[in-house]
């Protein structure tokens, strides 16, 4: 193997943060990175938080901690356990449009996710993979 290869798949980054922090009782982020995943991260209550983008049907969800070090920092974590191989998953959880030839575009983006914006109601995420996508 290629060190480019191993050190590009094993190093996960955030390319790219929006929101809105502070004082107020709302503080949130949304995050774009490297493993093509959006997620939403609510700083007030970590059953919020999720990844709206980029998870497979067969794959457990997430599961978000916060640490609270003092009053004026904090520590978000989200764990994401692998996806199980389709041979491991029970065939009822697994969507048909697998067993099926053709395949619907898919929702999440191919590749790291490099830029977020918000618009009116709308995020807008764009991609390496070159191609922009507007989440309603």
């Amino acid at each position: 193997a290629r060190l480019g290869d191993i050190v590009s798949s094993s190093f996960r980054s955030v390319n790219c943060i929006v929101g809105s922090t502070g004082a107020s009782d709302y503080s949130f982020l949304v995050t774009g990175g490297s493993d093509c995943r959006i997620r939403f991260w609510d700083f007030s209550m970590p059953s919020r938080c999720y990844v709206t983008s980029g998870i497979e049907p067969v794959q457990p969800r997430p599961s978000f901690e916060r640490i609270d070090f003092d009053h004026k920092s904090r520590l978000m974590l989200c764990r994401q356990p692998p996806a199980p191989a389709l041979s491991e998953v029970d065939s009822s959880r697994v969507p048909k449009k697998l067993f099926q030839g053709t395949r619907a575009i898919p929702q999440a983006h191919s590749q790291g996710i490099t830029d977020l914006r918000f618009l009116r109601n709308n995020l807008i995420s764009c991609s390496r993979d070159c191609t922009v996508k507007i989440w309603r």
